[in-house]
């Protein structure tokens, strides 16, 4: 499935687009988007997607829902969507202005964004791993390495970069989302719970958060208040949530 933007201000600089799989949300596959506004996801399964345009930082620009194969093309108009910008590399926080980045460390990340948005993966990866060999410390560069990590289905690894680039920047509540979602992909719910928590004490309203931390108390058996309030915060970003949802109500009240 192939794609593109279209803006009569131009392009922002580092978008990403992620197709999420309606039937299972945390299936997920993300690409970035060219300097020319195109992108392409290869090897898309059939079914039904809710494709996301997105900054590095996970917040959402626009969204549709396509099907595959009847629909292999899909096009955002940026021109009526208000506040779009070039994306920031991260929000301020204590560990953005007290962490030096080496400028061979960040050169090297530059390179594989740009890789990335020219469709070249792999290079990309490679990239990441060599400013990760310069600076293990690079928050974004663990990040993005971990986000790799996890559309190659590599759970493990993928918890691990999450988790360590939302511990270096706390204050950042995509990247504790993310690692909330990494390690539940790992079937590591404690943490992932943690993760969770700690990005809806910053961002009461982070969706993927309040998903994750739904799916583990659903795990625990809890069907309370607690739980049903994070699956009613979800549900606009993942239809499963609003299913879950009208079958907890179908069955009854829960504790």
């Amino acid at each position: 499935m192939s794609g593109n933007l279209f803006s009569e201000n131009g392009i922002p600089d580092r978008l990403q687009v992620t197709a999420v799989e309606l039937t299972t949300p945390l299936s997920q596959t993300t690409t970035f988007v060219s300097s020319d506004g195109s992108f392409e996801f290869r090897s898309l399964p059939a079914g039904s997607y809710e494709v996301r345009l997105t900054t590095l930082q996970g917040d959402i620009i626009s969204k549709q829902i396509v099907n595959v194969p009847s629909i292999m093309a899909v096009r955002f108009d940026l021109t009526s969507v208000t506040g779009v910008r070039a994306s920031k590399i991260g929000p301020v926080s204590y560990y953005r202005m007290s962490h030096h980045v080496p400028g061979k460390a960040r050169k090297l990340w530059e390179k594989a964004v740009r890789a990335a948005r020219a469709g070249r993966h792999d290079e990309s990866s490679d990239l990441l791993d060599k400013a990760l060999a310069n600076d293990g410390q690079f928050a974004d560069a663990l990040h993005m390495r971990g986000v790799y990590a996890l559309q190659a289905k590599d759970f493990t690894l993928a918890s691990d970069l999450l988790g360590h680039a939302a511990t270096l920047d706390e204050s950042n509540p995509n990247f504790l989302a993310d690692a909330a979602f990494g390690h539940f992909a790992a079937e590591s719910q404690a943490k992932a719970q943690g993760f969770a928590r700690s990005a809806l004490r910053l961002d009461p309203g982070n969706k993927k958060a309040n998903y994750v931390l739904a799916l583990t108390m659903l795990k625990q058996g809890n069907q309370g208040e607690e739980t049903v309030h994070a699956l009613q915060q979800a549900s606009p970003l993942f239809p499963s949530a609003a299913r879950i949802l009208n079958q907890l109500h179908a069955s009854g009240p829960h504790r």
